[in-house]
């Protein structure tokens, strides 16, 4: 179990850190502008995303120039989402610890102890879950598959 904690807060780090670097110097509120012709990729420059942003003062770059269709799928995944994602898996980590410590409280074999254990084993499995989308990365052991 601590080998696949390792590993899947191995790629937490890895996508914090490049959500991080995408919105590094502007807003991670992106959005699709299809009047140009094309999907443009947009971000508004400060840290408030509003509709009274003027146009000339958004940035973005062209998606896609002969259709939407990368933009928007782009633009839903931006780095906010991906670091609430990353949140969100570090809490349920954070979870299987303590109840992990609260199970080692009480002594083997017993209700209490066998109670924190089926806790454990649920989170386990959401957790072997989750780092699944991460199947294709290099570390990642068939037997994490569920």
């Amino acid at each position: 179990m601590d080998d696949l904690l390792r590993w899947l807060s191995d790629r937490l780090d890895e996508d914090e850190r490049d959500a991080c670097r995408a919105c590094a110097h502007v807003s991670a509120t992106w959005y699709v502008d299809e009047d140009f012709g094309g999907a443009v990729l947009g971000w508004y420059p400060g840290p408030f995303a509003t509709e009274e942003v003027p146009r000339a003062s958004r940035r973005g770059v062209m998606i896609a120039p002969h259709g939407p269709g990368v933009a928007p799928h782009i633009a839903r995944h931006d780095p906010d989402r991906v670091l609430r994602g990353v949140r969100s898996v570090r809490a349920l980590i954070g979870d299987l610890t303590r109840t992990l410590r609260k199970r080692d409280e009480h002594p083997a074999g017993t209700l209490a102890f066998q109670q924190w254990d089926n806790r454990a084993y649920g989170l386990h499995r959401a957790l072997r879950r989750m780092a699944a989308v991460y199947a294709d990365r290099p570390g990642y052991r068939a037997e994490w598959a569920l």
